[in-house]
């Protein structure tokens, strides 16, 4: 009994963080059309916690939003970003605050992934720790010696994982507008505005997502071009960062996340997703005089 006990504390513990992140994957999942069950492995590593008395008004004071101690692999939020224990999902907020997610989903992201350097990159032996420790470091050690060439990676690795939640939400946003929906709510546009733009997309030839922009190499616009590292910028567009280092970096959360390469393929995952559900609701009159007002 006296090594059951402790077993299932442990097992209790580790579930507990589980939890926290859970209905946090599920809204990404559900809105970027990823796989965010890597997050579940992160979290039983790991500890998420609301800031302390005194982490709160050192939070307040310098406008963080969160921070990590690489020492105890702990994360603290401020309290707006937690539903009890829980770090907040899509379907915690009101209908007209949900746009506000994917700024607390991003800053959440980025410090998740940091703690993921931590304890799976630099424990793993694959090519993101190859790319992070012997290219990434020693470019960081010769064009900017008087940073610390890991701090500068670790924060490369967070801060590419945050522009990608935000940035992904932005093409998506972009390319729901111009289909005629709203989004993160999705909710159709009104009747006469879907006929126009029915029209424009040729939608009596079916209805589905088109390729209604330039197609993009992400890694081009998702790894940033700068940094923030110890209270400085360092800027990687007039350093010159590698673009194979850029897209190699990015590879790794394509990987691990299941995320679109490119616009092209962020397009066919959403006309094999239920926006494409969505789309097909809203436009199921079209043609006929009218459209549906409906909703998801």
């Amino acid at each position: 009994m006296k090594k059951i006990i402790p077993m299932m504390f442990c097992m209790s513990a580790l579930a507990g963080n589980v939890n926290q992140v859970n209905s946090f994957s599920r809204s990404l999942e559900k809105l970027l059309l990823m796989d965010a069950s890597h997050l579940k492995e992160i979290a039983p590593k790991i500890s998420i916690k609301k800031p302390t008395a005194f982490q709160r008004w050192q939070m307040e004071r310098t406008g963080a939003e969160a921070t990590y101690n690489d020492f105890t692999n702990t994360i603290v939020l401020k309290d707006s970003y937690f539903v009890g224990d829980r770090i907040v999902g899509i379907d915690d907020m009101k209908a007209n605050e949900k746009y506000r997610f994917f700024v607390f989903a991003s800053t959440a992201f980025h410090e998740l992934s940091h703690a993921d350097f931590d304890v799976s990159v630099e424990n793993g032996s694959g090519s993101i720790k190859y790319l992070l420790e012997r290219k990434i470091m020693p470019w960081f050690k010769s064009k900017f010696p008087s940073f610390n060439s890991k701090i500068a990676t670790h924060e490369l690795f967070g801060y590419t994982a945050g522009d990608t939640i935000f940035n992904l939400n932005q093409k998506i946003q972009d390319i729901m507008i111009n289909h005629g929906l709203k989004y993160p709510a999705m909710e159709c546009f009104p009747a006469k505005a879907l006929e126009k733009i029915g029209a424009r997309l040729g939608f009596e030839n079916g209805i589905e997502f088109k390729p209604v922009f330039q197609n993009q190499d992400f890694s081009d616009i998702f790894v940033p071009d700068a940094v923030f590292v110890k209270g400085k910028d360092i800027n990687l567009k007039t350093a010159n960062f590698p673009k194979e280092y850029r897209k190699e970096l990015y590879d790794y959360f394509v990987s691990t996340y299941d995320l679109p390469v490119d616009t092209e393929e962020l397009i066919h995952k959403m006309n094999n997703s239920h926006f494409k559900t969505t789309l097909e609701e809203c436009y199921k009159d079209y043609g006929k005089g009218s459209s549906s007002q409906g909703r998801e």
